[in-house]
């Protein structure tokens, strides 16, 4: 069974494309719970189906963001370990954010960097460490095992300047149908206000 799961592995394969696409998708979906639960009860919940396509859209933009930052570096001297900090970070900021409600940001950063050993040693709790092992360190290690290809760096320049492209062509277009959504609401609501209004005697 072991060497099954070795083999299995050892095969696994994948481009520097398909490889950004993952990463971003894992982040949006599943390394930021609290920001996503914030994000749905601050628009209501997703009770209708114009909260749902909103939460959709929100999250494709999000990978789009995601896949064109990643699509900076892959290449293959860095392109691993730099997907590998960005698990880890993301693993330990999601722990913190979701257990005790607060926002990771320059002043938090700041204390952070003025912590001491004891004050950090206390942070350190089993329900951090499983968080961090299956956020963190459970992707990075499919990660490390999986063989990433390349192509010549000229045609692989090529692709993620492509890939860059077209990632922001999606995504102004999907900012573009929201702002579009929005004001058509807007407009309705005003239009049928005015229909509505009772006549001045």
């Amino acid at each position: 069974m072991i060497r099954r799961i070795h083999i299995a592995l050892r095969r696994l394969q994948a481009s520097a494309t398909v490889i950004n696409f993952l990463a971003a998708a894992f982040l949006v979906c599943c390394a930021n719970g609290p920001f996503w639960t914030a994000f749905i009860n601050k628009i209501g919940g997703l009770a209708t189906a114009n909260h749902l396509a909103f939460v959709l859209m929100t999250g494709l933009s999000l990978c789009l963001v995601f896949n064109i930052l990643f699509s900076f570096f892959s290449f293959s001297a860095v392109h691993k370990p730099f997907l590998v900090v960005v698990f880890c970070t993301a693993a330990v900021a999601s722990y913190f954010m979701g257990s005790y409600g607060i926002v990771i940001d320059q002043k938090m950063i700041t204390n952070l960097l003025e912590t001491d050993v004891r004050e950090a040693s206390e942070q350190l709790t089993w329900p951090l460490f499983r968080h961090f092992l299956l956020l963190g360190v459970l992707p990075s290690t499919l990660l490390l095992v999986t063989r990433v290809t390349y192509q010549p760096w000229r045609s692989e320049l090529l692709v993620r300047s492509g890939v860059m492209m077209g990632s922001a062509v999606l995504l102004v277009a999907i900012v573009w149908l929201r702002m579009r959504s929005v004001s058509h609401r807007s407009y309705s609501a005003s239009t049928s206000a005015t229909h509505h209004r009772p006549a001045m005697i």
